[in-house]
């Protein structure tokens, strides 16, 4: 039989020895949890005001402003890129921004990046947030997607040669135009909601000028005068400050010079050199309204009003409306 001495010595023994090893059980449980939590980010939660430039990095948020990531900066003019309209000289008849804005984040991964040594350098290139990993090797002289925006997530894109194309940024960022235009532009969609929709492009290549698809495709003839703008079959073209109408073969459809021509639906409103103003309806080849007589400082234009008609307005006043049937 054991001594109740004995018995007594044991007790102790077994008490020191969980006095020991149950406080290094339960550290030895936190050190496992510990390694197994990623810990939080302390600087995403030092930029209380959610700038876009903020300690040295640019942020990047998403719709709900939660932060998406960050971009550490090299040098000392760092930024979002901010869309380049190069169309202010050309005759296009572009969408016009009121105010200048950078290009947001691209679904939520992707967003164009300038960080130089001066602010006068342009160079741009593309950031994926995700990743952390920039794309320095590829980058752009200018970026254009006229502050609103362009259908598919494209954008204009210049190279240091100072040739353009077209990139479209989704799941991966490709070049589906190449740098081959000395000019590319999309006209106005006159619907004034981002993005813009067209999904053809103006573009210049040499002396010539197309209208191209995403597919590099030439959709036109080799029209000899810069585009203004277009519909499905007609062209506005400038030379020497006046306007021309052409078919996408390159052929002048509509002789004459033309101080301005605008297309209306399937109407053109046209204003002459000769003083005059009027309507004409391409598909019956007539004048369908009255040849207004016009003086050189005259203000003339021709909208559809709520109810459809067209108005002609010479100095703010409707001197005649077309009702159709």
């Amino acid at each position: 039989m054991i001594s109740p001495k004995m018995q007594k010595t044991a007790f102790l023994i077994i008490l020191v020895l969980l006095l020991i090893f149950v406080p290094l059980g339960g550290y030895s449980l936190y050190l496992h949890i510990s390694k197994n939590v990623k810990p939080k980010n302390p600087a995403f939660s030092d930029n209380p005001n959610k700038e876009l430039y903020y300690n040295g990095m640019l942020w990047f948020y998403n719709a709900s402003g939660e932060v998406l990531g960050t971009y550490t900066c090299e040098h000392p003019n760092c930024r979002y890129a901010i869309s380049y309209e190069n169309d202010k000289d050309y005759p296009i008849d572009y969408y016009q921004s009121k105010e200048t804005s950078y290009i947001p984040v691209i679904l939520d991964q992707y967003v164009f990046i300038q960080d130089n040594e001066t602010e006068e350098s342009t160079e741009t290139f593309l950031y994926d947030i995700k990743n952390n990993f920039s794309y320095k090797s590829v980058s752009y002289d200018s970026i254009k997607n006229y502050q609103i925006g362009l259908a598919n997530s494209y954008f204009i894109v210049e190279n240091k040669e100072h040739k353009f194309g077209i990139l479209q940024v989704d799941l991966l960022a490709t070049l589906v135009v190449p740098y081959s235009y000395d000019f590319i532009g999309v006209i106005d969609d006159k619907v004034g909601e981002p993005p813009l929709t067209s999904s053809s492009f103006v573009a210049e290549e040499g002396s010539e000028w197309y209208i191209i698809n995403a597919n590099d495709e030439k959709l036109t003839q080799s029209i000899l005068e810069p585009i203004v703008t277009y519909n499905d079959t007609y062209i506005i073209t400038e030379k020497n400050e006046l306007n021309h109408l052409m078919n996408y073969s390159g052929e002048q459809v509509l002789e004459g010079d033309f101080v301005s021509l605008a297309f209306i639906d399937k109407y053109i409103s046209c204003q002459t050199v000769e003083g005059t103003f009027y309507i004409y309806d391409m598909n019956t080849n007539e004048v369908i309204s009255e040849v207004h007589e016009i003086e050189e400082d005259d203000t003339v234009s021709a909208k559809r009003n709520e109810t459809g008609e067209i108005e002609i307005e010479i100095n703010a006043n409707v001197v005649e409306t077309l009702s159709f049937t």
